[in-house]
Parts: structure tokens; sequence; C-alpha cells
């Protein structure tokens, strides 16, 4: 499918929004799969991998609905995060009091809103999945909401991303990168556990990986 901009999806402010969707037409050509996996309407909870700091942009330009996400505190310590997170409206979870952003995000899934996070808490190191922690888990069984695992391909190498162990000081790639995201089949909140969610989320990274354009062609 091709890459629609925000289409006010998004809680960034309509001007921001606008541009960060044109950027990201510029800098990446979005595909993906399985979007019928997400409700019409209804809370649910989506949990993805985490290669670059423009993950959420990406998956907000596959997504056909609003998507809230869910961050670390600490990123607030930066100016550009704490701007990036206040304004796209993020429920943000601390180390010290983690109930308290918690609760948070099962009362918003329970209000009907979708909220993604990333399980893994950072960005990979590697370009792999990582281990991936469990409040996701309590999220979805406190809100008896269902999770949709997804995995984003492509990024890996991007000038966003952790690549030669470094942020943002890399050479900026001289095309437009192809991304694929992968939605799978939600998983019940009664059924959810952290080794169910990990399988699925690695199955998703085999298929987004399929997708790569090289690949197709050889």
């Amino acid at each position: 499918m091709a890459t629609p901009l925000f289409s006010r999806r998004s809680y960034l402010p309509y001007p921001i929004e606008v541009l960060a969707a044109l950027l990201a037409r510029v800098l990446y050509r979005v595909r993906w799969s399985g979007a019928e996996h997400i409700p019409a309407a209804g809370g649910a909870l989506l949990i993805a991998n985490h290669l670059s700091y423009v993950d959420p942009i990406v998956l907000q330009l596959a997504c056909p609905r609003r998507i809230r996400f869910v961050g670390f505190h600490g990123l607030t310590h930066h100016w550009f995060f704490e701007l990036c997170l206040r304004w796209s409206g993020a429920l943000l979870i601390s180390e010290r009091r983690p109930s308290d952003g918690i609760k948070h995000a099962v009362r918003a899934v329970q209000a009907g809103e979708l909220l993604c996070l990333f399980p893994q808490g950072d960005i990979s190191r590697t370009g792999q999945l990582m281990e991936i922690k469990r409040g996701f888990e309590l999220i979805a069984r406190r809100a008896q909401v269902s999770v949709i695992p997804v995995a984003i391909d492509g990024l890996w190498g991007s000038i966003f991303s952790f690549a030669g162990n470094k942020y943002l000081w890399k050479s900026p790639r001289l095309k437009s990168t192809p991304v694929f995201v992968a939605f799978g089949a939600p998983i019940p909140s009664g059924q959810v556990s952290v080794a169910l969610a990990r399988k699925a989320m690695l199955d998703l990274g085999v298929a987004a990986f399929e997708e790569r354009p090289v690949l197709r062609r050889h």
C-alpha cells in the first residue's frame, strides 16, 4: 500500500503533523500488511520492535487509526525528546514509579484508545529484537484488551538508528529507505505472555524481512 499523510490521525499539532508526514514520505517508502488486524474502534495495545527514533512516525503512517505512544520518562531529560513527547501526548512510565504509568495506560486503553509501546524499553543496539519486558502484559491483562504484535523492518542502519554504535552522526542515505511494517493477529488478553508475544514478533520480523525489495528482485 502507498504511504498516506497522517490525515489527522496523530496527536501532533497539525502543522508539525503535516511536516513530519511529508518528511517521512521523502526519507522512507513505507509499505505494510495486516492492517485489518487493527480494530476499527475500541481499545487495543500494539507492541513493536524498536529500531530507531522514527519508529513512531513510521507506525502512524502505516496504521489506519490514531496511535497514542507509551514512552520512557527518562527521555524528558533532553529538551528535544521532552518536546516530542509533550506534543505527541505520549503517556510516560517512570523507573521510580512504573505502577503510576501503567495505571494511566490501563485507563487510556479502557477508554478506547489505541496504545503502542516498545517492550524492549530502548532502541535496539544490534538491529535484532532484544529482551522484552512484561509491562505490556500487565496493561493488557488489567485492561482486558488484546495485544497486537508488530514488526518493523528497514530502519536499522538509518541515521536515526544506533547502527555503528552511534546516533545521528552518520551519513544519511541518498535514496529513500524502503520500510515494511507487519501487523500480526491479536493475542487475547487471557493468553498474553512474554514468550508468546516474542515469538509472534520474531515471526512477523521474518515476514517483514522477506518484503525487502532486494530479495524480491533476486
